[in-house]
């Protein structure tokens, strides 16, 4: 992806192309390289967001109905109280991917 957009970069206009080669050189030094991707992509991590209960809100925000039944409410919290629990149960025995839950 990283080298795509470097080719990508030629295509723009000549003038803009010194500041952009500066700021894909930094990215790719810092981030590509000395960071990696590992470390700062959230791709397969349990947890996507420095706040869990964020995490937890977007979660329930994209299951629940609005103007749904109280019964669906309770429904889709017993279903994530388990799958946290599942995933919690897999980080203890080391297993931190987010298929854990799955």
């Amino acid at each position: 992806m990283f080298t795509i957009l470097k080719d990508q970069l030629l295509e723009l206009p000549k003038n803009r192309h010194d500041i952009l080669k500066r700021f894909l050189n930094y990215f790719e030094k810092e981030w590509m390289v000395k960071t990696t991707p590992d470390v700062f992509s959230v791709r397969a991590q349990v947890v996507r967001t420095t706040s869990s209960l964020q995490s937890f809100n977007a979660a329930l925000a994209r299951k629940l109905q609005k103007h749904g039944r109280f019964d669906q409410f309770l429904e889709v919290i017993r279903d994530e109280v388990y799958a946290t629990s599942v995933i919690l149960a897999n980080a203890l025995d080391g297993d931190l991917t987010a298929q854990s839950a799955k």
